[in-house]
């Protein structure tokens, strides 16, 4: 049997601890409840024993207390990919977070860890100090750094994250204790009391890529991804609807274009965006060549740089191709709330943007053009 010691709260003998778990034991009118908290850690216990305390003869212990982080998780990811049919991008994804949480001692156990655990985690995530991410080094013109040694391209250690990678983590956890609780893993709710931090606004320009700016670089670019490019400039689907794109999606039309339909998916608004016959060719030449690869438009934004630098253009990237199809749709007279609707914004003023945008481009409308 372990050795047991005295667990006390605030002058409170509360009960004992034995190999590392805090046990209740306490006499209350006459009865005796010794039970396990299933907690390694005071704070943790003590949530636990508040509970108790609250209502001693209905208490019930954790169903499956004392649960192992590493043996949890491995379930909720089972979970997401043949319960809910998850992709496994998004499996790994939620993999990662969590194996990151998994690497502190205080997550080892699900009731082990407290709030203060949480936000410490996600105080070092900020300070760059949880992830070993290596990125390509870059010169203030950016181009790679090369190894002196070796002439391969220098790595270096990422930036620190921003909020948004915070608040993904927290999700990410908020997720799979949810699921904890919902399998009666755990009764831990730490990370209910930690709040996600409100995003700062971006200040990323809307502009529209000039059409001499991309055309000048379809000739630098693989037929693939030149494809892409103009199945982006001419309907301004965002690049992951264009990489879920199938070829049922794309119909034509009596006039002699078409549309191409996207599915409500993940919060996003369903639609149908009309297309002219050349832009529905395009998209239909681009899936019998495999379509782009659903990875939020790495490799075309690396193409688009690797083109800009050949055509001697400024760079952009996939997304302000979106930012190309809504100035032109407006500086041709389409109505505010058409284009809301084709580009599947939930918020009007969203699309409002857009009319600044317009203004100061006014001067150059002749070349905005759809195709």
């Amino acid at each position: 049997m372990p050795e047991t010691t005295p667990w006390t709260q605030h002058g409170l003998a509360l009960g004992f601890i034995r190999g590392g778990i805090y046990y209740i034991d306490r006499t209350v009118r006459g009865r005796r409840f010794k039970m396990s908290t299933g907690c390694r850690t005071a704070a943790a216990a003590f949530q636990e024993y508040t509970k108790f305390e609250q209502d001693p003869f209905h208490y019930s212990p954790r169903a499956n207390a004392g649960t192992s982080w590493r043996d949890a998780v491995l379930d909720f990811l089972k979970f997401q990919q043949f319960t809910q049919g998850r992709t496994a991008k998004y499996v790994e994804e939620q993999a990662r977070y969590l194996e990151r949480f998994g690497q502190r001692k205080a997550f080892w156990g699900l009731d082990s860890f407290t709030r203060d655990d949480i936000e410490a985690f996600l105080a070092d995530l900020q300070r760059g100090e949880v992830t070993e991410r290596l990125v390509v080094a870059r010169d203030e013109n950016g181009e790679p750094l090369l190894d002196p040694g070796t002439g391969k391209p220098k790595k270096v250690r990422a930036k620190a994250p921003g909020v948004y990678s915070r608040n993904r983590y927290l999700a990410a956890l908020t997720k799979f204790m949810n699921w904890a609780r919902d399998h009666s893993r755990t009764q831990n709710d730490a990370d209910k009391k930690v709040r996600q931090v409100r995003e700062p606004k971006q200040k990323t320009s809307k502009r529209p890529v000039e059409p001499k700016r991309w055309r000048a670089t379809q000739e630098h670019l693989g037929e693939k991804w030149r494809l892409a490019q103009e199945v982006l400039v001419g309907s301004g689907l965002r690049y992951g609807e264009l990489a879920a794109l199938q070829a049922d999606d794309l119909h034509d039309a009596e006039n002699g274009g078409g549309a191409l339909v996207v599915p409500e998916s993940k919060g996003r608004i369903g639609r149908d965006i009309p297309v002219s016959a050349h832009v529905l060719g395009a998209a239909r030449q681009l899936l019998k060549l495999g379509g782009v690869p659903d990875d939020n438009g790495s490799q075309l934004d690396n193409r688009l740089e690797a083109a800009c630098r050949a055509a001697g253009v400024k760079r952009y990237t996939a997304h302000e191709l979106r930012h190309t199809y809504a100035t032109t749709c407006l500086l041709n007279g389409m109505d505010l709330l058409e284009l809301q609707r084709r580009l599947g914004h939930a918020d009007l003023t969203t699309t409002q943007i857009y009319l600044h945008v317009v203004r100061s481009v006014q001067g150059d409308k002749r070349q905005y053009a759809p195709i």
